[in-house]
């Protein structure tokens, strides 16, 4: 079984000794716990299957993070991690030929969310599972005057989900 992914979120977060991100308070604004750290789920089916991940990180440090936590997880040659803007880097992934994906999971600047969704489709092929996270914004996304640009920026995914007739949305 084998499956490929593509994923835009910061993949450079600390990680303890089992894989799970750490946040430490001031990283990035508060201290998670271990139940709301979804990362280790990605990791663990690396590692289970004959897979490959293309991560896109914009921040170096953050890229320099990641691949020691790649490393410690023994996933070096199964990631292809690229650092730079993700829509810089996504023609690179799409000449490269590394699609199509079978998950693709977007967790980015907000206002780009149509741009990573129009690229998404363009690396995706039918039964891919495309991720958009952080969608709802504390709820206000459905304030009409919230005038927040990562709030516009999820509206404007919902209308590119609802306007792509192949693509459904939940």
């Amino acid at each position: 079984f084998s499956i490929r992914a593509i994923v835009a979120f910061p993949a450079g977060l600390p990680a303890d000794d089992d894989g799970f991100p750490t946040t430490p308070a001031g990283f990035n604004g508060h201290e998670s716990s271990r139940d709301e750290r979804e990362r280790p789920i990605l990791t663990g089916t690396i590692a289970a299957i004959d897979g490959k991940v293309v991560t896109l990180e914009y921040s170096p440090i953050h890229a320099m993070v990641a691949r020691g936590n790649f490393k410690r997880a023994g996933l070096t040659d199964r990631i292809d991690l690229r650092v730079g803007a993700a829509l810089e880097s996504l023609p690179g992934v799409e000449k490269d030929g590394l699609g199509p994906f079978d998950l693709i999971f977007i967790d980015a600047d907000k206002p780009n969310n149509p741009n990573y969704l129009d690229w998404a489709v363009r690396l995706s092929r039918q039964g891919t599972v495309i991720v958009l996270d952080n969608v709802i914004r504390d709820g206000e996304v459905i304030k009409a005057d919230s005038g927040d640009r990562n709030v516009e920026g999820a509206r404007a995914g919902f209308d590119f989900l609802g306007n792509n007739k192949p693509l459904r949305g939940n």
